[in-house]
């Protein structure tokens, strides 16, 4: 049989392609695949944590503008009980002014002082808001700098980690 000394030789040499084939295949995945894995799940996890991250972020930035939006309609508001309030105490000078009323002057004189009280608490209160619209708006614009400088970031961090 002299064929059979070349099969024998045939299946041995197969057998031992199959091992070493079977070695390198491990190798490989232990030196490769694995680490390429191990990298996947670092990016995922980096992706995940720069998703929350921007969530906030972009939360944040949309509750602030609400808040400047609110502090704007606060001062219109503020800036119109201000004009109500002195077009009342000057309604009031005015009648107050004129010798037909015959009301008691002490009386008109504490209802012109309430008036006036009115409008100087209308104008506080006016001013407050301004100084609160102040605050939000620079707040608005810190956040929507502080927005930019993320998108900026993780981008650069992102370039330099692919080429490491």
């Amino acid at each position: 049989m002299p064929l059979r000394d070349v099969f024998e030789s045939s299946f041995d040499s197969d057998i031992d392609l199959v091992g070493r084939t079977k070695e390198t295949t491990d190798h490989l995945k232990a030196r490769v695949v694995e680490a390429l894995d191990a990298r996947r799940k670092e990016h995922d996890i980096q992706r995940g944590a720069l998703k929350l991250e921007w969530t906030k972020m972009t939360k944040s930035l949309h509750d602030c503008e609400d808040m400047v939006e609110k502090c704007r309609v606060t001062l219109k508001l503020r800036e119109e009980s201000l004009r109500k309030a002195r077009e009342n105490a000057l309604r009031s000078e005015s009648i107050n002014i004129s010798p037909s009323m015959s009301t008691d002057p002490m009386k008109r004189r504490r209802e012109m002082e309430k008036k006036k009280r009115i409008e100087e608490e209308a104008v506080i209160k006016k001013v407050e808001a301004e100084k609160q619209l102040a605050v939000c708006s620079a707040e608005l614009r810190r956040k929507r700098k502080e927005l930019e400088c993320a998108k900026v970031n993780p981008l650069i961090c992102a370039y330099f980690f692919f080429f490491l």
